[in-house]
């Protein structure tokens, strides 16, 4: 995936999420294994909070999720959405 899948998958689940309502991976809608590794890079990047799991698969970056429970946008996830 290039750096400009990652910004509109990225975007895609800021459109999704808040900062106020608690949701689940399994609620985003879109391809799971897609929203999945959205989410790993919006945990990296502290846009988003939640419990995160990971499954015994890796990619070139590290460690990908099988799930993320209550997640939640930050305060900088929010201040991206608004832009």
């Amino acid at each position: 995936m290039d750096l400009t899948e990652n910004i509109q998958l990225i975007y895609t689940l800021l459109d999704q999420l808040s900062a106020d309502v608690e949701t689940s991976s399994a609620d985003l809608l879109g391809d799971q294994e897609q929203i999945l590794f959205g989410l790993r890079e919006m945990l990296r990047l502290n846009l988003v909070t939640g419990q995160h799991h990971y499954s015994g698969y890796s990619d070139t970056t590290g460690p990908l999720l099988s799930s993320v429970l209550s997640i939640r946008l930050t305060r900088r996830g929010v201040a991206l959405k608004e832009q």
